[in-house]
């Protein structure tokens, strides 16, 4: 009954109530299970895993309930604003976005690509490159990188294409290409953006570790441990970003 009711009204106090009652269901057959025969813990199993069943799709509905009121927060702000607006192509990227997580990635792929073509642009470009990333088709991002008119575009490095430069060194990445991270990384190392380089580098380890390549990772990382302390990030961060190396 609560569970049916938080389907329905997707509230706070809803989702308060299902998760506490459930909680409380699951630690009351537990006590049970300690002193119960054979027979009496299959059947005490058997409730416990149907309420963590309703508990993983109470989880489930509460997200989408976010994603919901989300993308429509989102299309109320898109609705004001225009193309030239500073904010417009990073909210059409989350729209993009949304609209994949529903299981529409191949439709926007299409259009994205088709928009694209029809009048390339940096804007167009980031979004075609985005939709492939969530799609995981690093061979396509590969092939777009050298277009011509792609390399027009994004060459040399510069503050509005860095988020294009780390989509393609995902992409190789992905297609496991180190003649081709090596070539463009070559280029990529003159930004001035210096915690654009690390995040760069930081991706070159990772593919040194998917290749097997124990020394050259070891390398990288204790080079990115040493530029850790020179980039300029709060303490948090800086934390969070050597226990994750340690980890590589």
């Amino acid at each position: 009954r609560l569970v049916y009711k938080f389907s329905v009204l997707r509230d706070e106090r809803s989702f308060e109530e299902v998760m506490r009652s459930i909680e409380t269901a699951v630690g009351s057959i537990e006590e049970q299970l300690s002193g119960a025969s054979e027979s009496e813990a299959v059947s005490l199993r058997q409730q416990r895993d149907q309420l963590l069943a309703w508990k993983v799709h109470v989880y489930i509905q509460k997200s989408r309930a976010a994603q919901e009121q989300a993308e429509k927060l989102l299309d109320d702000l898109m609705a004001d604003v225009t193309e030239d607006h500073p904010l417009y192509p990073a909210l059409t990227l989350q729209k993009q976005q949304f609209r994949i997580q529903r299981g529409e990635g191949r439709q926007v792929l299409e259009q994205v690509r088709r928009e694209w073509e029809a009048a390339p642009s940096l804007d167009r470009l980031h979004c075609l490159l985005a939709a492939c990333l969530e799609r995981e088709l690093g061979g396509d991002i590969l092939r777009l990188w050298e277009q011509d008119a792609v390399q027009k575009l994004v060459s040399p490095p510069r503050a509005d294409t860095l988020p294009l430069w780390d989509i393609m060194f995902h992409g190789a990445v992905m297609e496991r290409d180190l003649d081709f991270f090596h070539r463009y990384f070559k280029v990529f190392q003159k930004c001035e953006d210096a915690q654009a380089v690390f995040s760069a580098e930081w991706q070159l380890a990772a593919l040194y570790r998917e290749l097997g390549m124990t020394q050259e990772k070891t390398a990288v990382k204790e080079r990115l441990l040493e530029k850790l302390d020179t980039l300029s990030l709060n303490e948090y961060l800086r934390s969070s970003y050597r226990e994750r190396l340690m980890r590589l």
